[in-house]
């Protein structure tokens, strides 16, 4: 899955198509991720299943999303990224995406810090507050 975004009001005709697309395409995703075994094994100290599916999820555009374009990031708008934690969070899915996908690409935009988002977005780094 790649992800196709178009800027403009959430509920404007052929957007609104695409971000239905895009949800249920996540969904898919996702339900073919097996996140239980992921969450099982996240319980016990394995994290590996974990970054792969990080990993498959950053390769689909997920952890970009927030970030501004100049950092390789989507730019999107926020109801592109509720869309994407709701499925997240039906899919039961652990780490931290809230901060690595939306909080700190926003805080670290335009500070000397703004390196960083370029890693985040591309699903290289994993980052918490």
């Amino acid at each position: 899955m790649a992800l196709k975004l178009i800027h403009g009001p959430p509920n404007a005709g052929k957007r609104g198509v695409i971000l239905r697309e895009f949800a249920a395409t996540l969904r898919r995703q996702l339900a073919a991720a097996d996140t239980p075994a992921v969450i099982r094994a996240w319980s016990e100290g394995d994290y590996g299943p974990g970054r792969k599916l990080w990993a498959q999820l950053a390769d689909t555009g997920l952890t970009a999303l927030a970030a501004p374009q100049e950092h390789g990031g989507f730019g999107a708008h926020p109801v592109d990224l509720i869309l994407a934690f709701v499925e997240l969070g039906r899919a039961a899915v652990p780490g931290p995406y809230v901060e690595s996908v939306a909080v700190l690409p926003a805080l670290l935009a335009g500070t000397s810090q703004a390196h960083r988002i370029d890693a985040i977005a591309s699903g290289e780094q994993v980052a918490t507050l």
